[in-house]
């Protein structure tokens, strides 16, 4: 259930506010809600479990999925500024953003498609 996931990885005061509202989106590893994206697409709350090398692998396989709305050309631009109500550049996500292209900004970590229209 999403809010014991949400307690494991310390972030039950913020499952409250998710919700199934158009635009958001969920991202799923193996079966398990791995990563919220609230609508707008600049909120994320991650559900990662504890253990390593799990923990890791999810976080990765979450940061390929975000990336792929930019490089399969369903987004233009992505900008993620607040993962589980921490600024993106202080969390322990902001590698996994980085490894798969996203750069940091003033406002976040951004990931821009490679055509400019």
């Amino acid at each position: 259930n999403a809010t014991a996931l949400a307690v494991c990885s310390g972030v039950s005061a913020l499952v409250r506010t998710l919700m199934r509202v158009a635009g958001a989106r969920v991202i799923l590893v193996n079966g398990a809600l791995v990563c919220y994206v609230a609508r707008g697409e600049k909120q994320l709350t991650l559900f990662l479990p504890e253990n390593e090398p799990t923990r890791s692998t999810y976080a990765r396989e979450a940061a390929n999925a975000l990336a792929t709305l930019v490089t399969s050309g369903a987004r233009r631009a992505l900008l993620i500024s607040d993962v589980s109500g921490e600024n993106v550049k202080k969390s322990p996500f902001a590698p996994f953003l980085a490894e798969v292209g996203f750069v940091p900004t003033a406002m976040g970590y951004q990931l821009r498609s490679a055509a400019r229209a």
